[in-house]
C-alpha cells in the first residue's frame, strides 16, 4: 500500500488494483462519469511532459467507439509498472478492467474510477 498521503494501490505478485489521478482534467469526468464496473481498459506507458514513466489508462468510448483517456496511475505505482513493462519485453499494453466508479454524488464531488490489472509478466523478447 501506497503512503498514506498519496493515492491508493495494491500490489499482490502481478496484481495491481489502483485509484486513478490526473481524472478532473481534459473533459476526463464526462468519460468517467460513462464507466461501469467490468468495463475493460487499457493500461499504456506514456510518457507525460512531468513524468517519464507515466502510465495513461483508456477505456472506449461508448459513443465513438474510440479509445479515450481516463486518468493515469498515481506517480510511485506508475515508476513501478513502467520498470516491469521494460522488464517484460515492453508490450503497448496489458488489458485490465474497471472495479469501482466513485464520488459524484454532488456537484462538487469529482467522480473518479478503480481500476484492476495484471502487470506483463515474461520476457517476450
Amino acid at each position: 500500500m501506497s503512503s498514506p498521503n498519496s493515492v491508493p494501490y495494491r500490489i499482490f505478485l502481478h496484481d495491481v488494483v489502483s485509484k486513478l489521478v490526473g481524472v478532473t482534467f481534459e473533459g476526463r469526468q464526462e468519460r468517467i462519469k460513462r464507466l461501469s464496473e467490468g468495463d475493460i481498459v487499457q493500461v499504456t506507458p506514456k510518457p507525460h511532459p512531468s513524468h517519464e514513466q507515466a502510465i495513461m489508462v483508456y477505456a472506449t468510448d461508448y459513443n465513438s467507439g474510440k479509445l479515450v483517456d481516463i486518468g493515469y496511475l498515481p506517480k510511485e505505482l506508475a515508476n513501478i509498472v513502467y520498470m516491469n513493462f521494460l522488464d517484460n519485453g515492453n508490450p503497448l499494453f496489458v488489458k485490465g478492467a474497471v472495479t469501482k466508479v466513485t464520488g459524484g454524488f454532488a456537484v462538487d464531488v469529482a467522480t473518479g474510477v478503480i481500476i484492476g490489472f495484471t502487470m506483463p509478466s515474461g520476457r517476450k523478447g
